[in-house]
């Protein structure tokens, strides 16, 4: 009797706290999205200089591959969390939990991981493609003069990656790092998409099995090599 108190008393419903998560990132993921979509179509007009070095044309091509990244899965996270709102609020569920953690991870288990491994993944995508900007945007690689100020914000940004990778991976609570987390992420999209088979999920699947290839094999292409400037 006295442990079946002890039970009542820890389990909790926590359906409200789990609405808020989604509310939160949904909020956060908008502000990634705008930025994603407005920094899109930037550099569009910077490859057509003919004086353009091909490792500043290479960061252009991994700038727009990553903003493109970071714009489908800060999507993906919107519409996720809008819709799993409105599940929550049908109620078709155990609310009954330990902690909200537990119940978003017993009970939403592929919104979670699949949201908040984006939510991760955009902002260090994020980080990486302000690095990027910056280096090309003010020239710091092809002025001499600025090698300094470029090697300032490649260290800059390094270190506040290497930090923030590594705080992510100390708080992850159910991976040891992110990249556990990526492949058990993986395996609940392939659980999700396997369950109830259908031609949407298939074609999702194989698109994105393409996209990933693509992705890659356009981001390990070199760059044309640039011709001079015809007088």
């Amino acid at each position: 009797m006295g442990k079946e108190k002890v039970i009542e008393v820890v389990l909790q419903n926590f359906s409200g706290k789990a609405d808020g998560f989604f509310d939160n990132t949904r909020t956060a993921a908008s502000l990634v999205l705008g930025t994603a979509l407005g920094s899109l179509f930037s550099l569009g007009s910077y490859t057509k200089g003919n004086n353009r070095t091909s490792l500043e044309l290479a960061l252009v091509k991994v700038y727009q591959l990553l903003n493109w990244t970071a714009f489908v899965l800060s999507l993906n996270t919107v519409i996720t969390c809008t819709v799993v709102s409105t599940t929550i609020l049908h109620g078709r569920f155990d609310p009954m939990a330990e902690t909200p953690y537990l119940l978003l991870k017993r009970e939403f288990e592929y919104e979670f991981v699949a949201v908040r491994w984006s939510m991760l993944v955009c902002l260090l995508l994020f980080l990486v493609m302000v690095t990027l900007r910056v280096l090309l945007e003010f020239e710091l690689l092809s002025d001499p003069a600025r090698r300094d100020t470029a090697k300032f914000v490649l260290c800059s940004s390094t270190a506040l990656f290497s930090h923030l990778l590594s705080y992510i991976n100390s708080t992850l609570c159910c991976w040891p790092n992110l990249w556990e987390m990526t492949l058990h992420m993986f395996r609940v999209v392939v659980t999700h998409t396997t369950s109830e088979l259908g031609s949407l999920k298939i074609i999702s699947a194989l698109a994105t099995v393409g996209g990933v290839y693509f992705g890659l094999k356009t981001g390990l292409t070199p760059p044309p090599a640039t011709k001079d400037k015809e007088d």
